[in-house]
């Protein structure tokens, strides 16, 4: 003869099931929560950032003494105003040249800078050149002033 056992078979109950995913869901959502307050402190922390950086382009003013062609452009340029320029964007055509990776590229409060070379573009006499300042909004990050852009013409 064999003998059947008679196991019980006992599930959770549907109260503690209830429970148990209302408690999943809360906590779910206390995440979410937690990390989307701290993405959108961090976005508007940049983004004020970026808007006081557009707001220092105001106070930005420069002028180009004289841009010589040749190899390398050749620029004699002045700061006029007591407020930093940390780098610029210059444009003849199609080529593009950027300054602002090291601290001299920039210009310092009311400092003139003579014979200074821009690599990576090279001009010829009689071309347009656009010259755009750049500050330094974040490490690596910086915001062109572009309502501040010079063009002269190559020497």
């Amino acid at each position: 003869m064999m003998k059947t056992k008679n196991f019980r078979k006992k599930g959770v109950s549907p109260l503690v099931a209830t429970v148990l995913l209302v408690g999943f869901t809360v906590v779910l959502v206390a995440l979410i929560m937690i990390w989307g307050k701290n993405y959108l402190e961090e976005k508007a922390q940049k983004e004020a950032t970026l808007a006081k950086t557009q707001i220092e382009c105001q106070q930005v003013d420069f002028r180009i003494n004289s841009a010589k062609a040749g190899a390398n452009l050749i620029l004699d340029i002045k700061n006029l105003k007591d407020a930093r320029i940390d780098g610029f964007i210059f444009r003849i055509g199609d080529e593009v040249a950027e300054t602002g990776a090291k601290k001299e590229d920039g210009l310092s409060s009311l400092e003139q800078k003579k014979d200074l070379q821009v690599l990576g573009i090279s001009a010829v006499s009689g071309a347009t050149l656009d010259i755009i300042p750049r500050l330094r909004a974040g490490k690596g990050h910086y915001v062109p002033c572009s309502e501040k852009m010079i063009s002269v013409v190559v020497e």
